[in-house]
């Protein structure tokens, strides 16, 4: 017996390990992983940042600063997001100068997607709202303007996946409801025309059902249990299931409990190169899945007994070489 013909046995055998190896992988059939849900929200700077809450990081996405007018700092909110259409919108301007921007995530452009007219920010008292969420049960944006008891709704033509202004509507919220500043506004899609919650810088989280917002509001809770009490930036994860509420002094991050409006400790503290980040609003959440290999059990045999067929000839010439 060679040492040749041992070291050649010892690469054909490796060599069949990388085949297999690579074959169960080009025939695999994807799995989906764990979910995990990315939240998008706006800074002071007009920086668009992608945000993972359980694996705490932040990455900024998108840079509005300079583009289509967008100057300024602390002047972007009112921030949703359509994960549909992966649209971000949000307002920036001062007052009634506000401009309803949006940036669609695919395609990495900015446009206008409404003016300060279009939107009905044209009066004194009618300031730039400092809330608003997107609800994929019917295609509108909303928001309330702030220290009033009037949600507005805007609808929106596609050019694609561009959405332009088509109509405004508004409503007197009724029922008790109070006029909050906020804070920022979410909404529930899930729930027949979806369940809008808010919470107001005063602490008090709410509800509105948009089949009847005239008529549903309800108090939830008078006070988040928070010290101060203070508006929480909100949103979703993906499906629904976990509300979550930020902090704009202090970057914080918190669990939300719908059913009391309560929070617990924090979870995390938002931070950029060691320094806290903080964002005027949260929009919504989207999915990234990864995919996990499946192996094809009759596939993957096949292949193998092809292996270990050669492996055996290869064998039986050594030992005729032996003899």
């Amino acid at each position: 017996m060679s040492f040749s013909f041992f070291t050649a046995i010892r690469r054909a055998s490796a060599v069949a390990c990388v085949l297999v190896a690579g074959f169960a992988a080009s025939h695999a059939t994807p799995v989906a992983a764990d979910a995990v849900s990315y939240i998008y929200g706006i800074d002071d700077n007009n920086v668009i940042w992608e945000l993972n809450p359980i694996g705490q990081t932040a990455t900024p996405v998108f840079t509005a600063q300079g583009q289509l007018g967008i100057s300024g700092s602390a002047n972007s909110n009112a921030f949703a997001y359509d994960n549909t259409r992966e649209n971000m919108l949000f307002l920036n301007g001062s007052g009634t100068s506000s401009t309803l921007y949006v940036w669609n995530k695919p395609t990495n452009s900015l446009s206008i997607a409404a003016t300060a007219a279009q939107l009905g920010l044209v009066s004194g008292s009618n300031q730039q709202p400092a809330n608003a969420a997107y609800n994929s049960a019917d295609g509108g944006y909303y928001f309330f303007e702030d220290g009033t008891s009037d949600l507005y709704k805007i609808d929106f033509t596609y050019s694609g996946a561009i959405p332009t202004f088509s109509n405004r509507t508004v409503t007197t919220v009724g029922a008790g409801y109070a006029n909050f500043s906020y804070g920022d506004i979410v909404i529930d899609p899930t729930s027949g025309s979806g369940v809008l919650y808010g919470s107001a810088t005063s602490g008090d989280f709410f509800s509105v059902d948009l089949a009847d917002p005239a008529n549903s509001y309800n108090n939830i809770n008078n006070t988040n249990g928070l010290s101060p009490t203070t508006g929480l930036q909100l949103s979703f994860n993906t499906d629904y299931t976990q509300l979550y509420g930020h902090v704009f002094s202090t970057a914080a991050w918190y669990v939300v409990n719908t059913n009391d409006g309560t929070v617990g400790s924090s979870i995390w503290t938002s931070t950029f190169n060691s320094q806290p980040l903080a964002f005027r609003d949260l929009g919504g959440a989207s999915l990234t899945q990864s995919a996990v290999p499946e192996i094809d059990p009759a596939a993957f045999g096949g292949v193998l007994a092809l292996v270990m067929g050669s492996l055996g000839l290869l064998e039986r010439r050594r030992m005729a070489a032996a003899a």
